[in-house]
């Protein structure tokens, strides 16, 4: 038996689950062990020696349920020599979570190995009783589980593994991130953006560089996305159309890898390929992670030397930056991380994560090697960590140059209960648009100086002045809004924003 209970707590009852010969991620029929349809999506599963080996549904036991159920799910998978193991659980609530190895040992003495052995899970599992989410203010309620646990164990092959531990982190990071780009007919650089015009509506890139003297707009995208994804909804809008007096055709984008590369080296880069000489002027709108690009351009001058005069800022709109951090991107919790993704990009399939489902897939492999999360593109957006730190600290940005637009989004049952499962539903402690913390994308800086002032700031969601009864607006569905399209062009022109204040001294309804 290739998988099975083990100790104190085989209070579980393991069922295999028959399995059709079906196309695998990579499109071979009959490739490998038959897959498990629904449990993990095929383009989870299409890094390089990554493969199903089985599928279980796990139920407690009759005597377990009785006595309230047992508290973790301990199972012990057997492992050839230089090959690691993974366990892919789909839950009750529909979460999908990755579980790496607590332990490697030998099967007959116990004692850790890396050759043939068994590697040990121990799974902490939520036990919901009627699947409702908690009261406000309270934790997820306790019962018995009354709904299996389907688990697909995903086994990384020997060369794949040696990969990944002979290779630092960040440099595994770089090689993958090249290569999805350049699969995806990608590149990094200065683009000219224009609508694409027709029913599809979306943006048509061209590689270009600024016109010098003459004020532009840059276009700056977020993780795991690129311009044309990042920003396309705005096509759907009349933005472009209000906007054309203003920029004419000026209006660029800077593509960059936002996971190998961090934020002050994608300055650096943007920085570097505008020609030498009189300084380019632009107005900017940022989403995401592209607000701390545009703040090391702007705020870390002295990082960037003499390239800093190469671009002046004149207005900017944050929409969505985590300026103050994000706790999805601390290393430690690095598994809940790719966690939430996956299931963010599941429950919200239009997304502008264009690698993302790459990235869930070769973090596998990463985390099943046991691989730190160091990838310097996330690690920037850790709140406690030495970018964010720098930038929250004076000196502060130029006066009146920024505003921001966010997002408060409170989960309905379903999502509330993926996030519980999946172990980030600490992060709703506060308020957020399902990736960062929403009052964090006006606080610019800690010293209390509002550089984003009331007038200044979008909210959409409960405790905000954009509609707040209307559909709710996440992280990654900002720019086919209508009001949004509004808020950008009146803020790049400098105009009052039509807006109830936002009380900078009350925190939004969490």
């Amino acid at each position: 038996m290739a998988t099975r209970n083990i100790g104190e707590t085989a209070g579980w009852t393991l069922r295999r689950v028959p399995r059709r010969v079906g196309t695998g991620a990579r499109g071979r029929r009959g490739a490998g062990p038959p897959v498990d349809d629904g449990a993990v999506p095929a383009e989870y599963l299409q890094a390089d020696g990554v493969r199903v080996e089985e599928a279980l549904e796990v139920r407690p036991t009759d005597q377990a349920r009785r006595g309230g159920g047992p508290p973790e799910l301990a199972l012990e998978v057997d492992v050839k020599a230089g090959e690691a193991a993974l366990l892919a659980i789909r839950h009750p609530s529909g979460a999908l979570t990755f579980n790496r190895s607590v332990a490697r040992t030998a099967r007959a003495a116990g004692r850790r190995t890396t050759g043939p052995g068994v590697a040990r899970f121990r799974v902490p599992v939520r036990r919901v009783a009627d699947g409702s989410a908690p009261p406000a203010g309270e934790s997820a309620r306790r019962g018995v589980l009354s709904n299996a646990l389907k688990i697909v164990v995903i086994k990384i092959a020997k060369p794949a593994v040696d990969k990944a531990v002979s290779i630092a982190l960040p440099r595994l990071a770089a090689m993958w991130e090249a290569r999805v780009w350049a699969g995806k007919n990608l590149r990094e650089g200065w683009f000219r953006v224009a609508p694409a015009g027709g029913a599809a509506g979306g943006l048509q890139l061209a590689p270009a560089l600024p016109e010098p003297g003459q004020r532009s707009l840059l276009l700056v995208h977020g993780t795991f996305s690129n311009a044309a994804a990042a920003f396309g909804d705005l096509s759907r809008t009349d933005f472009f159309d209000r906007v054309r007096p203003t920029y004419g055709s000026r209006i660029y984008a800077y593509n960059h890898f936002s996971i190998s590369r961090s934020p002050d080296e994608n300055a650096e880069l943007l920085l570097s390929e505008l020609p030498a000489g009189a300084p380019f002027e632009f107005d900017a709108i940022t989403h995401s992670r592209g607000g701390l690009v545009l703040r090391s351009v702007v705020e870390r001058r002295g990082q960037h030397g003499a390239l800093a005069d190469r671009f002046r800022l004149r207005r900017a709109v944050l929409v969505a930056s985590p300026n103050d951090g994000t706790p999805l991107a601390t290393p430690a919790r690095w598994e809940d991380t790719v966690g939430w993704f996956a299931n963010l990009m599941e429950v919200f399939p239009d997304n502008p994560f264009t690698s993302g489902a790459e990235f869930v897939s070769e973090s596998l492999v990463w985390l099943a090697s046991h691989l730190a999360g160091d990838l310097p593109g996330l690690r920037a957006m850790d709140g406690a960590g030495p970018l964010v730190g720098d930038l929250q600290s004076p000196p502060g940005p130029p006066a009146d140059a920024y505003s921001a637009l966010v997002s408060n989004v409170h989960p309905d049952d379903g999502l509330w209960q993926r996030a519980v499962d999946v172990g980030v539903d600490s992060f709703f402690a506060s308020a957020n648009d399902l990736v960062v913390p929403s009052e964090g994308g006006w606080r610019v800086d800690r010293d209390g100086t509002p550089y984003v002032p009331a007038g200044r700031i979008g909210c959409f969601g409960p405790g905000g002045n954009l509609d707040p009864g209307a559909t709710p607006v996440n992280h990654v569905k900002f720019f086919d809004r209508s009001e949004t399209a509004d808020f950008l062009a009146r803020a790049l022109d400098g105009q009052t924003q039509p807006l109830p204040a936002i009380d900078l001294q009350a925190p939004l309804p969490d």
